[in-house]
């Protein structure tokens, strides 16, 4: 066995010491040699055991032969062809590996996310998001997506930076990936009140805010059933791939969920496009609910 090689000056067909021009071609012959016989090796093997044992465990230890061949003439060609000390050398680049990766490990994992959320595309810049993990943002719109943080921007203008690592292990919901959000609006009126007359009201005050689905421009409502002609929005919105999709699937309703001797509580489900107004917009409807009421003389209670 001779001694790895050290880098030396050399003549004209040596390249390091004990290393012709000719080692590295040798090298490459080992190598594919090696992978053609750790194949050969691999097929051979399963044909044995799978006749003895599960397919499965046949496969494994096919494996097995197949790693332990590559690992030898990989050796072989590393330590005796071209006089590396592969332990060695292994043993230094993974004390270096392991030095790195504990002092940068954040900045890595927030690296790789950033990588990842580029790749799938589930967050880009422009869209409103709320990530369930990072309690207190609120919907907050995607100012900047950096190698290691993701700026936000909440509805009430302060900005987050949040770890790309954390946006891509935690559930994120994504408003403008949908194109609408059902927001619930929970009312008490006094019991004994007309029902129909309240669901009335309430109806009629829906379709006077213009920012309540299924109100909206012309230009607006284009856009909206182009959105949900996308086979991915159909099927969260259980519409089959045959079918026409009808805008009026977003027509407020009003439900009865509880009743006392006292009250009735109604839960109104309304849907929207704008979450960063969704204030605005639940405000805009709650008022003309009251003025309504008032001047049906119902009470809330």
């Amino acid at each position: 066995m001779r001694e790895p090689f050290s880098p030396v000056m050399a003549g004209d067909n040596l390249l390091l010491d004990y290393v012709t021009i000719e080692h590295p071609l040798i090298f490459i012959l080992t190598i594919i040699g090696t992978v053609i016989v750790a194949k050969i090796a691999f097929v051979l093997t399963r044909r044995y055991f799978d006749r003895r044992i599960s397919k499965r465990r046949s496969k494994l230890i096919a494996q097995g032969v197949q790693y332990l061949i590559l690992f030898v003439g990989v050796y072989y060609g590393i330590y005796y062809i071209l006089g590396l000390n592969l332990f060695a050398l292994a043993a230094s680049l993974g004390v270096i590996g392991i030095a790195i990766a504990f002092s940068a490990q954040q900045i890595i994992q927030n690296f790789l996310a950033a990588l990842l959320i580029g790749i799938t595309r589930t967050i880009q810049i422009g869209d409103w998001i709320v990530s369930l993990e990072a309690p207190g943002t609120g919907p907050s719109e995607v100012l900047e997506i950096t190698l290691t943080y993701t700026e936000l921007r909440s509805i009430d203008g302060r900005v987050y930076f949040v770890a790309n690592s954390l946006l891509l292990s935690s559930r994120v919901v994504n408003y403008t990936r949908s194109g609408f959000t059902e927001i619930p609006v929970t009312l008490k009126v006094a019991a004994g009140c007309d029902f129909e007359m309240v669901k009335s009201i309430i109806l009629s005050a829906a379709d006077s805010c213009k920012r309540i689905l299924p109100n909206m421009p012309k230009d607006e409502k284009t856009e909206a059933l182009n959105i949900l002609k996308i086979p991915n929005i159909k099927q969260l919105f259980k519409v089959s791939k045959d079918k026409e999709v009808d805008i009026g699937m977003f027509t407020p309703r009003v439900l009865i969920s509880n009743i006392t001797k006292t009250d009735i509580t109604i839960d109104v489900k309304i849907w929207i496009r704008e979450i960063q107004k969704k204030d605005e917009i639940v405000s805009e409807f709650l008022d003309c609910i009251a003025k309504g009421f008032e001047r049906a003389q119902i009470q809330f209670a």
